[in-house]
């Protein structure tokens, strides 16, 4: 669902921020309350929030959603200069879809920045292992999380 404050054009564009639910209790913290509270004090005026897995089908599903399909024409359109998310984690739980995006933001000059985590692009050789590595980490623990579920223990 994709929470649109201001009216967005490539005359007028935002900062926005990305919201991902999670269904984790150990992640809860991260509500999407938590989230948005989180964005707007970091001058976030436009949200695109989903409710899919980050890592359902191999991330299919995330990419293929109504709002992440809103946020890449944005950020092609030029209505984004700035994209805050909390933490790379809440973009998705593949890595693929995570440096994606920021090829996409780094193409079209968005400034991409987790606010636990700085600067998000793949300009560099070092830049882009930084990214990488939260990326590789975040789908690590999903691929763990999912493990465990499946063998029947509780995450501790």
């Amino acid at each position: 669902m994709m929470v649109a404050m201001p009216s967005i054009s490539a005359a007028n564009p935002v900062t926005a921020g990305i919201i991902r639910v999670s269904t984790d209790s150990a992640e809860q913290a991260q509500s999407p309350e938590n989230q948005r509270d989180h964005l707007s004090r970091a001058g976030c005026t436009v949200f695109y929030e989903d409710k899919i897995s980050g890592s359902a089908q191999d991330g299919e599903k995330r990419r293929q959603s109504e709002v992440w399909q809103r946020l890449e024409a944005d950020i092609k359109g030029n209505r984004i200069h700035k994209l805050l998310v909390c933490e790379v984690n809440r973009i998705a739980r593949r890595d693929h879809l995570v440096m994606g995006l920021v090829d996409l933001c780094d193409e079209f000059g968005v400034e991409f920045l987790a606010t636990t985590g700085g600067t998000l692009t793949a300009k560099s050789a070092p830049q882009w292992l930084s990214v990488k590595q939260q990326a590789v980490f975040a789908e690590y623990f999903a691929r763990e999380q999912s493990d465990k579920i499946k063998r029947g223990q509780e995450s501790c």
